[in-house]
Formats: structure tokens, sequence, C-alpha cells
């Protein structure tokens, strides 16, 4: 199979309805057949996986080791997830320099969570020089985001699509193992 195929078998057992037959061992395995053959997607979603412990013993470690995997490839959702684990962090490993660096990379590409959660580190001083102006700024651009994005729900294009469907890959994926 090539990897697309994988990253799609993966989707499957998230897709599919009947939620007693599911199996998150394969559903995972799939993924990280993907995610080492290069598919970024799958390289993002198992960095979310191990950064939150999914279907996998939390490990930040190799949860930034997929994030970076998918990254390199531009994948913006994979560097606002990262921002989030050195956000997030237990107190001791915190690193909020890290975290503003990627919301920063994030939120120029426009991705929506990055420039809130941007705006959040400027309004609170996390890892910048608290900043109101700046803040305010971050969440503006969040919320003309979030507008552009509910103006073109009645556009077809295929970059909106491709989009909403790794969106919606991160939602399935977080709705699917919180059974777990």
């Amino acid at each position: 199979m090539d990897t697309r195929t994988f990253y799609e078998q993966g989707r499957h057992f998230i897709d599919t309805t009947d939620w007693s037959t599911k199996n998150p061992d394969i559903h995972l395995q799939m993924y990280k057949i993907a995610a080492q053959q290069g598919h970024a997607d799958a390289q993002a979603l198992l960095g979310y996986c191990y950064a939150n412990g999914i279907g996998y013993t939390l490990d930040r470690k190799l949860a930034i080791q997929y994030y970076m995997q998918a990254i390199e490839q531009q994948h913006h959702i994979a560097e606002y997830e990262l921002g989030c684990v050195y956000r997030d962090a237990p107190s001791n490993e915190k690193d909020y320099d890290k975290a503003v660096l990627w919301f920063t990379k994030a939120a120029h590409a426009g991705n929506m969570d990055a420039q809130f959660a941007l705006g959040q580190c400027y309004a609170d001083g996390m890892g910048v020089e608290a900043n109101q102006e700046e803040a305010e700024l971050w969440f503006g651009r969040a919320a003309s985001r979030q507008a552009s994005i509910e103006r073109s729900k009645s556009n077809s294009s295929s970059t909106r699509k491709k989009h909403e469907y790794i969106s919606s890959s991160f939602s399935d994926c977080r709705f699917f193992f919180s059974f777990f």
C-alpha cells in the first residue's frame, strides 16, 4: 500500500459509525506506517496522540519528533500543536519562548488557533512582554479568520476542503480517542 492508503485506512477506523468494532491499535498502526513513510498529516496526528497520551503513553519527546517531521513539510497545524506542547508542559518543563516561536509561525501562516494562542501569550506576558495592543491585534486576526471561514463554508475550493479535511482529522481523532 502507498502512504496515502495507510493514512486513509487509519481514517477509516475513525469514520466508521460502529464504535464497538473499533480497534485503536490498528488505527494507530496505520497512522504510524503512513508517518514513517512521510505523510505529514499522519505525523501531526501521531504527535498529537503522543502529546496527549492518546493510544500511547504520553511522550513529549516523541510528540515533538513527529510534530517536527510534519513541520518540515509546512504543516501549520503541527506548528500550533507544538506550541501547545511547550506551553502546556508540566511546570518544570514549560518553555513559553518556544511556545511563542511556534505559535508565531503558525499564526503568520493563518492558523486561527495559533493567532488566538499568541494573543493570549501577549495578554498574559507568557514568553513575551505583556502587550495589550499586540494581544488585541492577534485576537482580532483570529476573529477575522473565523469570520472568513464562516463566509467560505459555501465555497467548494480544494484548498478549503483540504484545510477542513485536516482539521476534521484532528477533531475526529480527539473524539475517537476520548472513548479510550
